[in-house]
């Protein structure tokens, strides 16, 4: 004989905190947080010394969507929506990579970037993994005494600058 599982039931209204501090007895929403705020746009101030780096990423991001954009173009059967949808995600990078400046030098204050929440989300995290593979290069090799603290300490500051930007975004996503 098989054990006896008892489900419960949860209601919306369960008394319980969310990771998103709402209140206790506070029903919940139904709206699916990525449905709801997934083309909301946010905006930020990317600082100067990480410019470069999140212009790199919306370069890559740039390119990986021209390439897919090119498949499903040349796919007969590729859903009718498909191209659509990949030249709509070009144009929000080219958008992004207009605001972030020619590369060189950027201005002393950071540059103000406003994008949809989801393009904006994605050029920051990729930004923030090779901002972790550099900090993990440089622990590395500071374990080992090739470089000095400072590069540690300098890519440390970056990937935690990364990180708090993200954090903006998700705020500004979940208003």
């Amino acid at each position: 004989m098989a054990p006896k599982v008892e489900l419960r039931h949860i209601t919306h209204d369960t008394p319980t905190r969310n990771r998103r501090s709402r209140r206790l007895g506070e029903p919940a929403s139904f709206a699916c947080l990525g449905e709801r705020s997934a083309m909301a746009h946010v905006s930020v101030n990317v600082p100067a010394g990480l410019t470069a780096s999140v212009r790199e990423t919306v370069v890559l991001l740039y390119r990986a969507a021209a390439e897919a954009l090119e498949l499903a173009l040349e796919t007969e059967g590729g859903a009718p929506g498909e191209a659509t949808a990949h030249r709509a995600r070009l144009a929000q990078l080219g958008d992004l990579l207009d605001q972030l400046g020619p590369s060189g030098e950027p201005p002393p204050g950071g540059v103000e970037v406003s994008a949809a929440a989801d393009v904006l989300r994605d050029a920051l995290y990729g930004a923030l993994i090779d901002a972790g593979e550099r900090l993990a290069a440089a622990c590395s090799g500071g374990w080992r005494e090739e470089q000095a603290a400072g590069s540690v300490r300098s890519a440390a500051r970056e990937v935690i600058a990364l990180d708090r930007l993200l954090w903006r975004i998700e705020a500004e996503r979940t208003r």
